[in-house]
């Protein structure tokens, strides 16, 4: 391959290279962690990269034509009339109506046809619970959308029907708790509001990851400034009965020990029992971990305390000191 070919099909920038040997897929270095990350996917019928979370081009006016292909979606609903998810009349008694199916499949056409049930299933799950989170009526909808192309891509992909058997009570419990309630009171809570969008906002980091708020960016960046491996919202192995994630898992001596940071960014009733929990279980299984304040500085002094107590706390539980960058 020519040097004046080595330049990234998205942007134009040079080739990422590794120990002399430039990558095939010639993706610079930012879009190939957004590969790795799965935030970009290769279209398998034009060639193209695009959006994970969007169709690509190729296949946008070609999405319409999948209407008639819905007879499977008709064991869900039988006899309801209404869509699912928006509550619009259906045809022959199917889960949705053309507007939400074209969109479902829409977000299909964007999934990684060749992911792990696994990982379907963590985005279900993950997914399902950022919605609750939302206030936005139609992009809880859009999203409700979106968990039912993840159930049927993963039964397509895997032959994994267990989403598929959950979608409609999940979608529907959804859609009657988030639907917006009749009220004659205009005095809206601005603030309220504004933190709530905050909320639901998503923030990209250095290493692909896509983070709930600023300061998460500022730790996920300090750790890989300082070289350290980190793993973005991981199950916690130790607890194990309990179904939880950290916010970070730090790998020392393998993929399962290690330490955990916990960032507490909200000062809720809710939250802060939550965080008691969790921080019980810590302490009840003896896992090591580094908690951050929600009002902790974003400057280098705390980055350079959060890998000392990173540090200190390998050397208590693992016997050693990584040298880390600082």
């Amino acid at each position: 391959m020519k040097n004046d070919e080595l330049v990234c099909p998205i942007c134009g920038e040079s080739t990422s290279v590794y120990m002399g040997n430039a990558r095939k897929d010639r993706l610079c270095r930012k879009h190939a962690l957004m590969a790795k990350a799965g935030q970009i996917v290769l279209c398998p019928d034009c060639g193209k990269w695009h959006d994970a979370d969007k169709p690509c081009d190729c296949k946008k006016e070609t999405n319409k034509t999948s209407w008639n292909h819905s007879e499977e979606f008709i064991k869900l609903n039988e006899g309801n009339e209404s869509c699912l998810v928006c509550g619009e009349n259906t045809q022959q008694g199917k889960l949705q109506c053309k507007s939400c199916y074209y969109e479902t499949i829409d977000f299909m056409n964007g999934l990684n046809k060749n992911s792990q049930t696994s990982e379907f299933r963590d985005y279900y799950y993950n997914l399902k619970d950022a919605i609750y989170r939302m206030q936005d009526f139609d992009k809880i909808k859009s999203n409700c959308n979106k968990l039912i192309a993840i159930a049927y891509q993963n039964s397509e992909s895997n032959n994994d029907n267990l989403l598929i058997s959950l979608l409609k009570k999940d979608v529907k419990k959804i859609i009657e708790v988030k639907k917006p309630k009749e009220s004659n009171d205009l005095n809206i809570d601005i603030a309220t509001t504004e933190r709530d969008e905050q909320r639901e906002s998503i923030y990209p980091t250095i290493d692909g990851h896509r983070v709930k708020s600023q300061m998460e960016v500022v730790i996920d960046n300090a750790l890989w400034n300082a070289t350290i491996m980190h793993a973005y919202e991981q199950p916690i192995k130790e607890f194990i009965y309990e179904r939880k994630k950290c916010d970070w898992f730090i790998p020392i001596t393998g993929p399962k020990k290690g330490i955990y940071i916990e960032y507490w960014g909200m000062n809720t009733e809710k939250y802060l029992r939550s965080r008691k929990e969790k921080e019980d279980l810590y302490s009840k299984y003896n896992v090591p971990y580094v908690s951050v304040e929600k009002d902790a500085p974003k400057d280098s002094s705390f980055i350079n305390t959060l890998i000392q107590d990173l540090q200190r706390k390998s050397f208590e539980f693992f016997g050693f000191m990584p040298e880390w960058k600082k």
